[in-house]
């Protein structure tokens, strides 16, 4: 069991908490994840070069249940980049898989 401790208070690490699920609940919420991964890139002035492995990664975290159309709107990407990001995903798994 972890503790910490952060300003004389003490926290005890919980096995079913944010850090050992956290992936799940993304997963889980698109829509919240694509907005916070939005906010992110726009507070912290990612470069376009940035936004293009944001959005390809969004895709491929999200692509086994979601459309093109709602991977776009939930990382507000352009759907042209979602659709390359389709393709190229596509193309590395037959790669992969020969």
């Amino acid at each position: 069991m972890c503790v910490l401790r952060a300003h004389n208070t003490i926290y005890k690490y919980q096995p079913d908490g944010l850090t050992s699920s956290g992936a799940s609940i993304f997963i889980n919420h698109p829509k919240g994840h694509g907005l916070w991964q939005w906010e992110k890139a726009m507070f912290l002035n990612y470069s376009f070069y940035q936004k293009l492995m944001l959005w390809y990664s969004f895709y491929c975290d999200h692509a086994f249940h979601l459309t093109c159309n709602q991977i776009a709107d939930y990382i507000h990407a352009p759907r042209l980049i979602v659709y390359v990001s389709a393709i190229i995903h596509r193309l590395l798994h037959i790669f992969k898989s020969n």
